[in-house]
C-alpha cells in the first residue's frame, strides 16, 4: 500500500502520531496499551519519512537504537509540548469541577431529580467551578479533615 502525502501533510502526521504516542504511553491501562509495539513501529516509519522530508527539526535518528524518534527541543517546546499541556490542564481542571459538581448535587439531595434537570445542574455547577478555577486556580481549594502526611 502507498500513501501518497505533501510534505506539509507529514508534518501534520507527525505531530498526530507524537500526540497519540504520548497519550497511550501515559496510560496506565495494559489493556490500552498492548498495541504500543505495534504504534511506535508505525510512528517509526512516519518520523523516518517526515525525516527524510527534511523535518528534522521534529524527528531524528538515533543509532543506538537504529529508529526515528522526537528530537528533545520539539518535545520541549513545540505544539506538541503546548497542546499536551493545554489536554493536561483542560482534563484536570474538567475533571475536579466535575467531581465536585457531582458531590455538590448529592449533598445537595440531587439523586430524585429527573434526568434532564440533573444533568441541567451538574452543568451549571461545572459551569460555577471552572469559573472559579479560571480565576482562583488552586488558591481556594482546602482539604477539610485530611488524613495527616505519614
Amino acid at each position: 500500500m502507498t500513501l501518497e502525502l505533501t510534505s506539509d501533510e507529514i508534518r501534520s502526521l507527525m505531530h498526530m502520531v507524537s500526540l497519540a504516542l504520548y497519550v497511550t504511553e501515559a496510560n496506565q491501562d495494559a489493556a490500552c496499551t498492548q498495541d504500543l509495539d505495534a504504534m511506535q513501529v508505525a510512528a517509526d516509519k512516519v518520523f523516518e519519512a517526515g525525516w527524510r522530508e527534511g523535518h528534522r527539526d521534529i524527528a531524528e535518528f538515533d543509532a543506538t537504537s537504529g529508529q526515528y524518534m522526537l528530537r528533545d527541543p520539539y518535545v520541549a517546546d513545540s505544539v506538541y509540548a503546548k497542546s499536551i499541556q493545554e489536554f493536561e490542564d483542560d482534563f484536570f481542571w474538567g475533571e475536579l469541577a466535575s467531581a465536585l459538581a457531582e458531590r455538590d448535587l448529592k449533598l445537595k439531595g440531587g439523586q430524585g431529580m429527573d434526568p434532564v434537570e440533573m444533568s441541567e445542574r451538574l452543568q451549571d455547577l461545572e459551569d460555577h467551578y471552572l469559573d472559579h478555577f479560571t480565576d482562583h486556580g488552586v488558591d481556594h481549594l482546602r482539604l477539610i479533615n485530611p488524613k495527616p502526611h505519614q
